[in-house]
């Protein structure tokens, strides 16, 4: 599994035709911010908060299709990059932007449930006394709740690149985790060091940059090496799966 680490760049050389598919997407991606891009400054700023207790309907319903659909377009690349994988004797019948879509909207609802949870125990911090440890105690196992299931369901978008329904593919991603989480864990944190690096990179080559265009374009260009070396990590160290498994819906023999 953690071979996979060394072995995706050879995979990215190879399929570069990929790649150019990826970067258009992500430049779609940009577009969806740059269009809407007070949005952005608030994300980056940290005061989402503001917009989801905001009376603005409109502000509201802008910063939850932007923020659903950006999902959607990170889990389509990823399961782009997984789909040129396939070896098995199938071939894939879903919609992956549609699978991405929906997996995107179900996780969307999970971390607006999970935000308004730790807000809702946080405002009990009031309260004080032994409530305080409890609530610190209910923020953590949350947090570690949030953590399996990001360990657990890593796979998921390249088992639905692999032609699983996004029920299927969480399945199958909690079943080729068992009992490898540690890897898995590894794995993540080298992506996050490898995608840090190369938003470090971009920093210091678009800082004498003036044009504010070009460091956009160049920002996008990093991103999706990052993304690309990312997905073809996990589209690599996933365990292969047969054609069993498969929701009848998902595929169709040759």
């Amino acid at each position: 599994m953690l071979g996979s680490l060394v072995k995706a760049p050879g995979f990215m050389l190879q399929h570069v035709n990929v790649y150019i598919a990826l970067l258009l997407v992500t430049l779609v991606h940009g577009l969806l911010y740059w269009a809407n891009s007070d949005l952005l400054a608030t994300f980056v700023d940290g005061t989402v908060g503001g917009i989801l207790w905001s009376t603005d309907t409109l502000l509201m319903a802008r910063a939850v299709v932007l923020i659903v659909l950006s999902l959607a377009l990170t889990i389509f690349s990823m399961a782009l990059v997984a789909r040129s994988f396939i070896s098995e004797n199938y071939s894939p019948k879903n919609s992956l932007f549609f699978s991405s879509l929906a997996f995107a909207i179900v996780l969307f609802a999970v971390m607006m449930g999970t935000y308004f949870l730790v807000q809702g125990i946080a405002g009990l911090a009031s309260i004080g006394g032994i409530f305080s440890w409890m609530i610190g105690i209910a923020i953590f196992l949350i947090g570690m709740v949030v953590a399996i299931m990001v360990i657990k369901f890593s796979f998921t978008p390249v088992y639905m690149g692999r032609g699983f329904l996004p029920k299927d593919a969480l399945t199958q991603s909690w079943r080729a985790t068992k009992g490898k989480a540690l890897y898995v864990i590894v794995l993540l944190i080298v992506l996050l060091v490898v995608t840090g690096l190369l938003q470090a990179i971009a920093l210091i080559l678009t800082e004498p940059i003036q044009n504010e265009t070009y460091v956009y374009v160049l920002y996008l260009i990093f991103s999706s090496i990052g993304l690309f070396y990312s997905s073809s990590v996990l589209g690599l160290a996933a365990p292969a799966t047969g054609m069993g498994t498969l929701s009848v819906h998902a595929h169709r023999k040759k």
